[in-house]
This record gives C-alpha cells, sequence and structure tokens, in this order.
C-alpha cells in the first residue's frame, strides 16, 4: 500500500502539469496502481516467503476471467432484477457508451488492490494458520466490517458485504487457488453495479454511469 500510494500522488502531481483529460488521467493513475500492486505482492512474498507466487501464474487465467466476469455480471444483475421485482428501480435516462469509463477504472483498480490485501495476504494467510473454514468467516467479516466507515453504511451493510461479497469471494479463492477468478468477479459486480445500472458501489456515488 506504501508502494501505491507513492505511485498515485506522483502521477497525480506529473498528469496534473499536462493537458491529459481527468477520466484518462485517473485511467493512467488506476491501472499504474493496480499493476504496481501485483508486482511489488509479487517480488515481496517470492522473497519472504521463498516460494513461486502461484495464485499469480498465468496459465488458465483467461478461463478464470472470461468465468468469473460472467459470473459477476450474472450475480449483480439478478440483484438489481430482484430490487426491480419490488419496485426499487426504474430507469430515468441512458446516457452516452463513454460515461462506463470512469466507472471502469474504479471496478479494475479496487478489485486487483482489494483482492490482493484480503485474499492473497489475509485471507492465505490466516489459512496456513487456522484453515479455509475459519479463513473464510474471518476475512469476509474483517472485509465486511472494514467498509463501515464508507459513505451511508451501517452494521447491517457491513453485514451484508461480509455475506455477498467476503464469503463468496474467498469462496472463489478457494476454489481456484488462484486471485484472478475473485479478481474477475469483483470487478464484473463492480463494474456492472455502477457503470452499467447506475447504482452507488459500497454507498459511493459515481458520476458518470450508463443508466441513470
Amino acid at each position: 500500500m506504501g508502494s501505491v500510494s507513492v505511485i498515485q500522488m506522483g502521477l497525480d502531481q506529473l498528469l496534473n502539469i499536462t493537458s491529459v483529460h481527468n477520466d484518462l488521467k485517473e485511467f493512467i493513475i488506476g491501472l499504474s496502481t493496480a499493476s504496481i500492486a501485483m508486482i511489488v505482492y509479487s517480488y515481496l512474498f517470492k522473497f519472504y516467503e521463498k516460494r513461486p507466487i502461484t495464485e499469480l501464474y498465468t496459465k488458465g487465467i483467461f478461463k478464470n476471467l472470461i468465468y468469473g466476469i460472467g459470473l459477476g455480471v450474472l450475480l449483480q444483475s439478478l440483484t438489481i432484477l430482484v430490487i426491480y421485482l419490488n419496485g426499487g428501480y426504474s430507469i430515468v435516462t441512458l446516457n452516452s457508451i463513454l460515461f462506463i469509463f470512469p466507472p471502469l477504472t474504479m471496478a479494475f483498480t479496487s478489485a486487483i488492490l482489494e483482492e490482493i490485501l484480503f485474499r492473497g495476504i489475509l485471507f492465505r494467510v490466516i489459512e496456513e494458520k487456522l484453515g479455509s473454514y475459519l479463513s473464510l468467516l474471518f476475512s469476509a467479516l474483517i472485509f465486511g466490517f472494514i467498509h463501515i466507515s464508507n459513505p451511508n453504511s451501517s452494521f447491517l451493510a457491513a453485514i451484508g458485504l461480509a455475506i455477498q461479497a467476503g464469503l463468496l469471494l474467498g469462496s472463489a479463492y478457494i476454489y481456484a487457488k488462484n486471485l484472478w477468478f475473485p479478481i474477475a468477479i469483483h470487478f464484473a459486480w463492480n463494474f456492472t453495479q455502477s457503470a452499467i445500472f447506475g447504482a452507488n458501489v459500497s454507498g459511493n456515488t459515481i458520476s458518470k454511469t450508463l443508466i441513470t
């Protein structure tokens, strides 16, 4: 996280003196920080734990990404469908396809950073000590309650996130034994929720979305 913060601040200062559009600037910063996070994670644990970083192996990456994105889109779409059938969702306007760009940046950046932290580090280390089931429970609860400081959050929202995302993404890591599958689910869930359906993600409002 230290390396990510340094890259974010450095690129932000550098790009502020250019004429780069703000959306493109955020995309460059997001792509760079996500890449740095994976590189630093790989080298840190390869050095510290003296092991190959199998959770980021590229073997089978396309299968995991495709299945993960498909599952994330499906689950989020079913969630919106339930809300719609209960009268809680309606379409006001359809916006430009270019409006999906800012939430795209948010979705892949948060998916990579959070999966490295919560599944790559927290879940994996606890699993080595306590086993998969206790690790799944603890990491899910921590993942849920760390979001309690988000806008409009609550105890109930934290429990919901622990169940919906914490257990789901932890289980995805157990199943695939790599980070690409939970990263893909996490990305697709957030992207579909915000960029396509225009809903808040963890209480955060996105200014540009395809559907209002």
